[in-house]
């Protein structure tokens, strides 16, 4: 009987302590209100902007995998040129080459600003197109003027919208019939934008590279999947590296401003002194204010990475596009892997909290451990 009846006594204790530090933080709502505002809303911009960061770069790379092995395109002394579209049959008779096809694409800039992509799907002589949600003007059903190169304008009718499922990679893109793509990117039938080519073995990916430019009679540039990943994954790091930095002084900021009035100054160190007056030790005076400082960052962190999480993940981070990536127009419903949010949103909950509960554990401590005299005749 005497072994439990000591764990109980003792877990008394330990909620008396818990509810009267509930109790103190309703008894100043304006000080904690205001710090757990602080604390959420730092956590939320820092979460989203690290979260947007990591699904955006997850995402990219799921798209470069789903892509082409290799991208075959033609370079001349001005840059890049039309390519034959018979050079798709030369690259499919290379060995390590499972296939190859011509592809007319390119951005046309208007307006209306639009990727237009040819999709051999839709009739050369029907003139409709299928547009993302994001193309200006674009109606289902409706007339469209398409803007070439040259500024001509080509008359076309929009079939249907694409669903915003499809906003993460088509979101300002026409797909067109080829005729008409070709005359807007002023290219003749027989040439083509580049050459996509699928690999019988990824992993001789860059041997193939040095074979498609000998194969080919004219200098031509090869991008390799690896390539592609690596391009996206490098921007996206320095992006992320670059706010993160940015933000660095804001949130220290915010985390200092916030200990500061958890703490309560020489009001809470009256209190400990009244405490301990009545009979309490100084290990429960401590853990008293840190149960108060806990409860309000744990309470606040928390939802800031709930919030967060909904805003990028779920919602397709609408709301924060425009600020981030200087978005004018409408934006786009990404639907963005939520690969590695778990280990990002950890990430930033302890980068949050650890401070937070550091500058208030601390001072806490120390005002425990103090004379109950000198703390009540503290001014």
């Amino acid at each position: 009987m005497v072994c439990r009846s000591r764990p109980c006594a003792g877990d008394a204790v330990s909620f008396g302590i818990f509810a009267l530090a509930c109790r103190r933080i309703t008894m100043q709502p304006v000080r904690h209100a205001l710090v757990a505002c602080a604390l959420l809303l730092a956590t939320t911009v820092a979460a989203a902007l690290l979260l947007i960061e990591t699904a955006v770069a997850r995402t990219a790379d799921r798209i470069a995998l789903a892509g082409p092995s290799l991208v075959v395109s033609r370079v001349d002394a001005g840059g890049w040129a039309a390519m034959p579209v018979s050079a798709a049959d030369v690259i499919a008779r290379i060995p390590g080459v499972r296939s190859s096809a011509a592809r007319v694409w390119g951005v046309l800039p208007g307006p209306p600003t639009l990727t237009i992509i040819a999709d051999p799907a839709l009739g050369g002589a029907s003139g409709e197109i299928i547009c993302g949600r994001g193309v200006p003007g674009a109606m289902a059903g409706a007339a469209f003027s398409i803007r070439a190169l040259d500024g001509a304008e080509l008359p076309a009718r929009v079939r249907s919208l694409l669903d915003e499922e499809t906003d993460t990679l088509a979101y300002d893109v026409a797909y067109a019939p080829a005729p008409l793509a070709s005359r807007a990117l002023l290219l003749d039938s027989d040439h083509a934008t580049d050459i996509a080519v699928e690999s019988v073995r990824p992993e001789e990916d860059d041997a193939l590279v040095r074979d498609l430019a000998a194969g080919l009679g004219y200098p031509v540039r090869v991008v390799t999947r690896a390539q592609m990943r690596g391009v996206w994954q490098t921007r996206a790091g320095m992006r992320g590296t670059l706010r993160l930095m940015a933000l660095t002084p804001a949130l220290l900021t915010v985390l200092l401003l916030a200990a500061a009035l958890a703490m309560g100054g020489s009001e809470s160190r009256r209190d400990a002194g009244k405490l301990k007056l009545a009979g309490w030790q100084t290990r429960d005076v401590a853990w008293l204010f840190a149960l108060q400082s806990m409860s309000i960052c744990t309470a606040s962190v928390g939802l800031g990475l709930v919030v967060a999480y909904v805003l990028v993940i779920p919602l397709g981070a609408g709301p924060l596009l425009g600020p981030l990536f200087g978005w004018t127009t409408s934006t786009p419903h990404l639907i963005l892997d939520a690969g590695g949010a778990v280990q990002v949103l950890l990430l930033v909950g302890g980068i949050m909290m650890v401070p937070i509960l550091g500058a208030s554990l601390l001072p806490a401590w120390r005002a425990a451990r103090i004379d109950p005299a000198d703390l009540l005749e503290a001014p």
